[in-house]
């Protein structure tokens, strides 16, 4: 799948799903539901919905549950209450 918008007399792509495994189909990446999207260098990262500390978050891993983390810091732990998580990318 893929996304683009109108811009100018054309149409610029904007988001695509990886080229292989892009969904996680009959758990063959593991147990869960897992999307893929392809991402240039140069792309930022921003969102997971609710959270603390800083919205941008490019070069991190989440783990998506519903738990707060014992020590949790805003800066350096996951973080908290990924109930509906959502990410915009862009480039620099």
């Amino acid at each position: 799948m893929s996304w683009s918008e109108k811009c100018g007399g054309g149409w610029v792509p904007v988001l695509r799903d990886r080229q292989t495994q892009n969904y996680n189909f009959a758990n063959s990446l593991g147990e869960g539901v897992f999307h893929y999207t392809e991402r240039n260098k140069g792309f930022l990262v921003y969102g997971l919905g609710e959270k603390a500390g800083n919205m941008e978050r490019t070069g991190r891993s989440f783990t998506m549950k519903s738990l707060d983390p014992m020590g949790y810091d805003a800066e350096s732990s996951d973080p908290l209450y990924k109930h509906w998580p959502f990410y915009i990318t862009g480039k620099r």
